[in-house]
């Protein structure tokens, strides 16, 4: 066979990605519009955030790099073959060149981007919990954090004897409490330590968990450590509906609590045990990370140029149906938008599981008080606003802190301690303060920072909490 000259092979390969290229041009953009449009792009690996709407813009600019890096790839490729045919020797080490370049970039990326253990595993009545003793994280788009988890098995310094010298404060919640995006210095309860020096603040908090499962943390650990005071975080994006139980990590159950005797109690059906969690959300293995790496850039810079902003889907995000005024409405139609009876039963659920953990803590003879956290909905009304436009819903209908309401409302009649932190941080966020990472959408450092104040004002403010924990009021120091 009589071989190709290098220029005329040169001259095919850009003339072969110039059509490609205008082919592109043609239908590459419809074809992402219609993708983006079924809410899924499995082609570009492009799938929409289950509580973010982004511009069709974004998905055009992410196409259109990808599509110029897969035409220069595929140019080198059939370089490298052209040489390998034509000229053996020079072709041979020119791709030996390349892949050794590339599995040396492999091996030591992943230990100096990723030094990380998968950091969670299964658990026959927790669903999950942390892996103890490990160092890792969770490597995302816009928050690349190792944090270590302690030998007990928390984002903590280890639990050990010098913790029962001191009086004990545990502070029990979800991810808004391990709070894994940040620096261990800048986590709340850090921030809480510092300005409680004769107290021992456990952070207890573990990623995705329930009421149910904090309640399973508390008799668990109460009659170990004897705290003299329990704060206990509620997340008001997604804790109603955890409480129902759900999969997490795609492959972890949690506990739920199921309504019985006519919906007055609920009895706790443990969580259903199959695989240890996946390690592809927590852990990259060495092969993907170049490729993760080239698309945390481009993503980066298509979400930049083309303004994507954190609004809803057309999945409700849980804010709406739980400040829908029609929860006070007798009739629900199920085949709506509107809030269905299962609202109802979230909340009623909810009270249940409040008053459940109340009581075990007062079967030790600790004092519990309840923190509302806020979502990024709630704190900034502008995309509360942006995202009841996507439904083409009136904000009229709607009410941005109904949840909160509703549980300090019940906390006044229970007699319970609870503080609602959206006052504050609505306020902050209206100033510019950035409390909230945009699409990790847990608490930056400056959200932890007014959450441990508005925090520490409390406990300081609240006679039981401040004579549990010895320390004086500011009731008392005032007097």
């Amino acid at each position: 066979m009589k071989k190709i000259p290098l220029r005329i092979f040169l001259i095919y390969l850009f003339f072969f990605q110039a059509l490609s290229a205008a082919l592109y041009m043609l239908m590459g953009h419809a074809l992402v519009e219609k993708a983006h449009n079924g809410r899924s792009i499995p082609w570009l690996h492009l799938h929409q955030p289950p509580d973010m709407i982004i511009p069709l813009k974004y998905y055009w600019v992410k196409a259109d790099i990808f599509f110029a890096i897969a035409i220069v790839l595929l140019g080198i490729i059939a370089f490298l073959l052209f040489m390998v045919i034509t000229r053996p020797k020079e072709g041979i080490l020119m791709a030996g060149v390349i892949l050794l370049i590339w599995i040396a970039a492999e091996t030591a990326f992943p230990i100096l981007l990723y030094p990380n253990k998968p950091i969670f595993k299964s658990d026959p009545e927790l669903g999950w919990k942390f892996i103890a003793d490990v160092r890792g994280g969770i490597p995302e788009l816009e928050v690349r954090n190792i944090v270590k988890i302690n030998k007990q098995g928390y984002r903590d310094d280890d639990f050990g004897p010098e913790i029962m010298r001191k009086k004990r404060l545990f502070v029990i919640g979800d991810s808004f409490v391990a709070n894994i995006s940040v620096e261990n210095q800048d986590v709340f309860t850090t921030f809480l330590e510092k300005n409680l020096p004769d107290i021992s603040v456990m952070n207890l908090g573990v990623n995705g968990y329930s009421q149910v499962q904090e309640y399973l943390v508390m008799q668990k650990l109460l009659p170990v450590y004897r705290p003299q005071a329990i704060i206990l975080l509620i997340y008001l994006r997604n804790d109603f509906l955890d409480n129902g139980g759900y999969r997490w990590l795609s492959d972890l159950s949690s506990p739920a609590a199921v309504l019985i005797n006519n919906g007055t109690d609920i009895k706790i059906e443990p969580p259903v045990i199959e695989n240890e969690p996946s390690t592809r959300f927590w852990h990259f293995p060495g092969i993907l990370t170049l490729i993760r790496l080239m698309n945390e850039a481009v993503s980066r810079y298509a979400l930049a140029y083309s303004g994507a902003v954190n609004v809803p889907t057309s999945t409700t995000p849980p804010e709406f149906y739980l400040g829908s005024r029609e929860l006070t409405e007798d009739a629900f139609d199920l085949t709506s938008k509107k809030p269905s009876r299962l609202v109802r039963r979230l909340f009623r659920v909810m009270k249940i599981m409040i008053r459940k953990i109340n009581a075990l803590a007062e079967s030790y003879d600790v004092p519990v008080a309840y923190v509302l956290a806020p979502s990024y909905l709630q704190v900034d009304p502008e995309k509360w606003n942006a995202g009841l436009a996507e439904f083409g819903e009136p904000p009229e209908k709607y009410e941005l802190d109904q949840p909160n309401k509703f549980l300090m409302d019940f906390a006044r009649e229970e007699g319970l301690i609870m503080y609602d932190l959206l006052p504050r941080m609505r306020n902050e966020t209206a100033a510019g303060v950035v409390l909230y990472h945009p699409e990790e959408i847990h608490w930056t450092a400056e959200g932890n920072r007014v959450a441990g104040e508005e925090i520490l004002k409390m406990i300081r403010e609240n006679s039981v909490l401040s004579k549990a924990l010895g320390i004086n009021s500011d009731a008392e120091t005032a007097a």
